[in-house]
């Protein structure tokens, strides 16, 4: 049988791409196909000449029939990008601000999509490397800082526990609650810490302390730039690479009740990678590129 579905591509030059599984064909939706484009539009404009300015790395959360895009360049702007729209068009929320109500600018923060809010956290830019923490309430375009009293920029274990500052993380979504894993502080230390956020609070749930291994389970290695899957709550971890140039290409899976496993496949896997892309479709993960 046929699996219909339509799969999107945002790539680092806000272009957007589609591909119809059931046509085999690609279709340019919008954006520049050269690079360096400028952001057009006017804040609080929905409108087919609207368009991000190139960017990469950015902060992405998946709303219903809406994608939304936050930074990835020196402009901490909000947009976006409605798909049941015909064209789909990109809207310009929020323009770029030094407010302190809104997030600084930024690139390789972490982020989640909940059924309630969507979620922001860490993340630099130039010689800036960022600790907090962020909800975005996409109905009032409000967002809420939510960084415990007294966080720094190392992680705190006992309470409030905090995951402190983190780039190239990985992250899931189960049951509404956010998971954390890995990820670089931007200083040259890499960590092997798994975090959840219920809505209320951060809670420590495996890994490595000040670099002294606090559980007897099997761990991951430290690492960034993991690719995150759920399936059927079960989280998925694949590839990454290390502060030495190694390249991973283990796969894992964790669950609340019986933390970290390595999963053991019966073909060969993908080679080591780093930054792969990858989706889920039932209960088969699909994952594509990378660099290695």
């Amino acid at each position: 049988m046929m699996r219909l579905f339509t799969l999107f591509l945002l790539l680092s030059q806000l272009t957007f791409v589609s591909t119809d599984t059931a046509l085999n064909q690609w279709t340019w939706i919008s954006g520049s196909n050269t690079g360096g484009a400028a952001s057009s539009g006017s804040v609080g404009s929905t409108s087919s000449s609207n368009a991000p300015s190139g960017r990469n790395e950015m902060a992405v959360w998946f709303g219903t029939n809406k994608i939304y895009v936050f930074s990835g360049t020196t402009a901490n702007d909000l947009w976006s990008f409605d798909v049941s729209q015909s064209p789909p068009v990109w809207s310009y929320l929020q323009g770029s601000s030094s407010a302190t109500s809104q997030p600084p600018p930024r690139i390789s923060a972490s982020s989640w999509t909940t059924s309630t809010s969507m979620y922001l956290h860490g993340g630099y830019y130039g010689p800036t490397s960022y600790f907090d923490f962020w909800s975005l309430d996409v109905s009032s375009l409000t967002w809420t800082l939510l960084t415990p009293s007294g966080a720094t920029f190392s992680p705190s274990y006992s309470p409030p526990a905090y995951p402190g500052g983190l780039i190239y993380a990985s992250t899931w979504v189960v049951n509404n609650k956010l998971y954390l894993f890995g990820g670089t502080n931007g200083q040259e230390s890499l960590r092997n810490d798994m975090w959840s956020f219920d809505g209320n609070s951060w809670t420590w749930l495996s890994g490595t302390q000040g670099g002294t291994v606090t559980s007897t389970s099997p761990l991951p290695s430290p690492r960034s730039r993991g690719l995150g899957l759920t399936v059927n709550d079960v989280m998925y971890l694949f590839g990454g690479s290390d502060l030495s140039s190694n390249f991973f290409n283990e796969l894992w899976s964790y669950t609340t009740a019986n933390g970290w496993t390595q999963v053991t496949t019966g073909s060969t896997p993908p080679s080591a990678r780093r930054f792969s892309a990858g989706s889920v479709l039932e209960t088969t993960l699909y994952i594509f590129g990378g660099l290695s």
